[in-house]
């Protein structure tokens, strides 16, 4: 997966943020994992807010989507 310089560095200043408030060194992959959940969990409102999306999705067809995703690692 390719990422932007710019994000790159928004992630690790979060990854910075997240291990003074816990006080213990968070990983990028831990980090990422958290991102995705509390995207995959706000479901809709993440989407709207983010990409501006033009129709909401039923669950059903959110559960398509979600069936669709295979591992994207690198």
């Amino acid at each position: 997966m390719r990422v932007r310089e710019e994000d790159k560095e928004k992630l690790e200043r979060l990854r910075a943020m997240a291990t003074l408030s816990s006080g213990r060194k968070i990983s990028q992959e831990r980090l990422l994992g958290a991102l995705l959940d509390d995207a995959l969990s706000h479901g809709e409102s993440f989407l709207a807010e983010s990409f501006g999306g033009s129709r909401p999705l039923s669950e059903k067809e959110f559960e398509r989507v979600l069936s669709l995703v295979s591992d994207w690692g690198g």
